[in-house]
């Protein structure tokens, strides 16, 4: 159904691309984005009021990720609230504040920046809590690389006729584990550089009413109302993934790895029940069973969606 999609830059011109899908993503504007580009659709997204968090984001000078991986920590318990140290594929740490549960959302496209004293704190987190001495042939599990032991000694293998008549034994004790000792002097800890901060920034966080994220297509019965049916062999190539309000920046492989099957047709890992979509005709549906059970509490309902 989708053949192309078309936008206007800020000069006012149109700009044509051609696609066969269209994946909306657009976070906390993604309800509103979906309602403008389909108002006779029957899906319900059930977005809740976003929160807002800002962060520090910080190059990564210490150990690449590994491929497909992304890396979080959370020190919430250690210093009373919440702070999250984020490591992503791009080479990037992001350091996370706590919530702003009452932010007001602007416009697509606005600049909003960060608040300053947020981002003051974060930096002093930063410099005590990521290191930045990393340089080649570093090894974490170690204090010191090789190269800064310049004398070394090592004690010889293991010779059992040292310790008296060896017993018979079917294979040969294993040798000794040679122990590496320093004649010279414990050198000195390298210095700490500050963090190079790469952006700072604030984002808008969309989270649903049920808590799970929307990761689904969908049907062309459902994107226009009036459509009975599904065309058979005919998809929308509509498909929405959103919602995962603080943990969109660690779950964006796992979630891109889910939409690349829902577009290619193939059948997920994963049960995808639980990232499925609501529609409004449930809704009148579910109305109008609780009205035979209890008209008040129906139309109370009703008061509260409006």
């Amino acid at each position: 159904m989708i053949a192309a999609v078309t936008y206007s830059t800020r000069d006012g011109a149109d700009v044509r691309i051609r696609a066969d899908n269209l994946v909306i993503a657009a976070g906390a504007w993604t309800e509103r984005l979906f309602d403008k580009l389909f108002p006779r659709s029957d899906v319900d997204l059930q977005f809740d009021a976003p929160s807002a968090k800002d962060y520090l984001v910080l190059q990564n000078q210490l150990v690449p990720l590994v491929e497909n991986s992304i890396n979080k920590v959370s020190l919430d318990d250690v210093v009373g609230h919440q702070l999250d140290f984020i490591g992503r594929l791009d080479e990037t740490i992001w350091v996370g504040s706590e919530l702003d549960a009452t932010p007001i959302l602007p416009p697509p496209g606005t600049v909003i920046h960060p608040d300053q004293k947020t981002i003051e704190e974060l930096y002093e987190y930063s410099k005590r809590w990521v290191r930045t001495d990393f340089r080649p042939g570093y090894d974490p599990e170690n204090e010191y690389p090789e190269d800064e032991y310049p004398e070394e000694e090592f004690l010889e293998e293991y010779n059992p006729e040292l310790e008296g008549p060896e017993e018979e034994e079917d294979e040969p004790p294993p040798p000794q584990p040679a122990i590496r000792r320093s004649s010279a002097s414990t050198p000195e800890p390298r210095p700490l550089y500050s963090p190079r901060i790469v952006q700072r920034v604030r984002t808008f966080l969309p989270r649903t009413v049920s808590g799970c994220p929307v990761i689904a297509e969908v049907t062309t019965a459902k994107l226009i109302t009036g459509v009975p049916f599904n065309p058979p062999g005919h998809r929308s190539g509509v498909f929405i993934n959103s919602g995962h309000y603080i943990d969109g920046l660690y779950q964006a492989i796992g979630s891109g790895l889910l939409m690349a099957h829902l577009i290619l047709g193939r059948k997920p890992e994963l049960d995808m029940e639980h990232f499925g979509l609501h529609y409004k005709s449930e809704r009148w549906r579910n109305w109008s069973d609780l009205g035979e059970r209890d008209e008040v509490s129906a139309k109370r309902l009703k008061e509260e969606e409006v």
